[in-house]
């Protein structure tokens, strides 16, 4: 599964949901850093899950697992990375895991241009790039 386009989606917020499991599932995913990148301006990356046969937030703070996407949007998942699991895909995030398994996946900006895995990865590698090497001029500076 994808856990390429979860990394690249590393410190983005799901901030809505539409759809339905099983079925297709439409997540947005805030990550404004990276959507800036692309042109024209916008703040969210959408990720159309085809075939999602699960879609469930295992909060840290509860026992119980949100399955309802109005639920797991009020819960505001903070993507940190991901990790492929016996079902799917973990993804772990700052308030709980989210545990997915989609059989595809469609990716667009948020004003609706399609986009592909590797534009994503290229353009969260072309940030993550220019953040290190500006940190790393900063220590060199202050060392």
């Amino acid at each position: 599964m994808d856990v390429e386009l979860w990394s690249a989606l590393h410190d983005g917020e799901i901030v809505a949901a539409e759809g339905q499991v099983p079925g297709d599932v439409t997540l947005t995913v805030k990550i404004d850093y990276i959507r800036r990148l692309f042109s024209p301006d916008g703040d969210s990356i959408v990720v159309r899950l085809l075939g999602c046969s699960r879609c469930e937030f295992r909060p840290y703070s509860a026992s119980d697992c949100l399955v309802a996407l109005d639920a797991i949007v009020a819960a505001q998942p903070w993507i940190v990375h991901a990790e492929k699991e016996e079902r799917g895909l973990s993804i772990v995030c700052a308030q709980g895991t989210l545990c997915l398994a989609y059989e595809g996946r469609e990716l667009s900006l948020d004003d609706g241009s399609a986009i592909t895995l590797a534009d994503l990865t290229r353009k969260a590698k072309q940030y993550w790039d220019a953040w290190a090497a500006k940190h790393q001029s900063k220590r060199r500076k202050d060392g």
